[in-house]
């Protein structure tokens, strides 16, 4: 057996992956290698039934070919093309003749067949530090892939899609820890012509050193803040509805920002309903845009409002994960979905 699995298939075994909690940062990194030989698919139909039953991949299977003709058409799969000129590594041996397209490699695929919003929330979920259990519970995970490792297999990417891609990295922030840190983070953060805010400068979940008297009542050397404006001392916390259920962690919670305003910071926390109002979060993104840049924010984009709304509409249809199938744009002589025209360089 020889199968390459690629685009939503691929995307469906890492999610799969983590969800067991099987991966490690070394399985990732160290376990990718270039291809041996030229991507092919030699199975009998037998063999691709147990792959599709094993990781859970469904009727319609993607797997990628060198020389795509008859002899590769298989009932239940999706042929794709592989052109080679990769140096990078960009595939990884599940099992004896299984191999797995990188989650970078993922992400270019993906690029020509989602539109920007959701090709941006891919790049949040491959650079998150998350995974949602089959119950719907949050649980640690090594992120599967990093800005620098998507921008570097960009750099190499001969297809179409690759402008896209990269315009997406632009607004992807690394290390989402919730499904709704990522929404909070993109409504705040996107661009308004994308229907955000265009509150950038952040990062997510990265550490501030704390003194004496935060060490001492966190009982840890450094705080994590949600979103972080480093040189404005300001961290917006997302407190969620599992917050509440919870006592042990609601009071470590408690303890932590306490700890982070007494170094200074001012610290905001958001509840799920004001991140799912655009009328409230206007409200906080108003106030992180006075302490951050001295004054109430300017919308500019004459689109903005049909944007805002196909960004909310976006997460209360499939969350911070994107679907098999979601709306696309046009296209683009580039070869990636893109938005309306009026909107490109608002």
């Amino acid at each position: 057996m020889e199968v390459y699995l690629s685009h939503w298939s691929a995307l469906r075994c890492w999610r799969l992956l983590r969800r067991m909690g099987s991966l490690s940062s070394s399985y990732i990194e160290l376990g990718a290698c270039a291809p041996r030989g030229r991507p092919s698919l030699r199975a009998t139909r037998a063999e691709l039934q147990r792959v599709r039953d094993a990781y859970g991949l469904g009727d319609n299977m993607h797997v990628l070919v060198v020389g795509m003709n008859r002899r590769h058409r298989r009932e239940g799969t999706t042929v794709h093309g592989w052109a080679g000129g990769v140096k990078a590594p960009c595939f990884l041996e599940l099992e004896p003749g299984l191999h797995l397209s990188s989650p970078a490699l993922c992400f270019l695929q993906l690029s020509s067949e989602l539109d920007q919003l959701g090709l941006i929330k891919l790049g949040y979920e491959l650079c998150s530090t998350y995974a949602l259990a089959e119950s719907g519970a949050i649980v640690d995970s090594p992120p599967l892939s990093s800005l620098k490792a998507i921008s570097d297999l960009a750099a190499e990417w001969p297809l179409n899609g690759v402008k896209k891609a990269r315009r997406a990295l632009e607004y992807v922030r690394e290390g989402s820890h919730s499904p709704k840190e990522t929404e909070l983070a993109m409504k705040l953060g996107l661009p308004s012509r994308l229907g955000g805010f265009g509150l950038s400068g952040f990062k997510m979940n990265s550490s501030v050193e704390l003194g004496a008297f935060g060490q001492e009542v966190t009982g840890k050397s450094c705080g994590i803040p949600d979103l972080l404006w480093a040189g404005h001392k300001l961290d917006v916390e997302y407190n969620g509805r599992e917050w509440h259920s919870f006592p042990e962690q609601r009071e470590r919670d408690l303890r932590r920002r306490q700890a982070l305003v007494n170094e200074g910071y001012t610290v905001l926390t958001v509840e799920q309903r004001v991140i799912e109002s655009p009328r409230e979060l206007r409200r906080l993104a108003d106030e992180v845009s006075l302490l951050t840049a001295g004054r109430r924010l300017r919308l500019r984009s004459k689109c903005y409002e049909a944007k805002s709304r196909e960004l909310f509409s976006s997460f209360a249809a499939e969350g911070s994960h994107v679907k098999e199938g979601r709306a696309k744009g046009r296209r683009n002589k580039d070869g990636g979905r893109v938005l309306p025209s009026d909107c490109d360089h608002a």
